[in-house]
């Protein structure tokens, strides 16, 4: 497929509205990774959890409230992962040509920045989190099964570190920075960065 040039005065304009109605129809809730996720649980003997938690910083898709346990199931391109996956350097990259690539290249950014602050508030609140791509819930459903079963198995172990005093990291992603970003403006301090 050909891809035209972008007239400059729409690089930063708002998607139309035809681009809003098709976006606005594409579901954040019982997403179809996140169904498959939970049947596997139930199949394993996980019956008591929520879905959908909005009590909870940013509304993790499973919640295990007993076991102090919140999962994410996100998305590969509205979580900043497809690009990998498509073998670009970056989201910029997978962008490019893209009408509207800076709208949604940011758009992208402000997710990642938003899961690695909700995260981050988990974390400080006592709670575990786990974070699947739908890509690993569709290639290793059993895989993520099994961590869950896991972190589930070590909520003793994980209460005592939940709570981190020093908040100091260090990022080993390579990329453009987002991880390091995220951390910095959640206070902590990176002690190196793979940027």
């Amino acid at each position: 497929m050909m891809t035209l040039p972008v007239p400059a005065s729409s690089v930063h304009a708002r998607p139309s509205a035809l681009v809003s109605e098709v976006m606005g129809r594409i579901g954040s809730r019982n997403t179809e990774p996140e169904t498959i996720f939970r049947k596997a649980l139930r199949r394993a003997g996980i019956r008591s959890f929520r879905a959908c938690d909005a009590s909870l910083p940013g509304k993790p898709d499973i919640v295990l409230p007993g076991k102090g346990l919140a999962i994410f199931i996100d998305g590969d391109f509205w979580h900043g992962y497809q690009y990998q996956a498509r073998g670009f350097e970056s989201v910029q990259a997978q962008m490019f040509g893209v009408h509207n690539a800076e709208y949604w290249t940011a758009k992208i950014f402000r997710n990642v920045s938003r899961d690695f602050k909700n995260t981050s508030a988990l974390l400080n609140s006592g709670w575990g989190v786990l974070r699947f791509w739908e890509s690993d819930i569709r290639k290793s459903l059993d895989k993520c099964v099994a961590t869950t079963l896991e972190s589930m198995e070590k909520v003793s172990e994980r209460a005592a570190f939940s709570v981190l005093p020093q908040r100091t990291a260090a990022e080993f992603f390579a990329g453009i920075g987002l991880v390091r970003l995220a951390l910095d403006r959640s206070r902590w301090r990176t002690v190196f960065a793979n940027d």
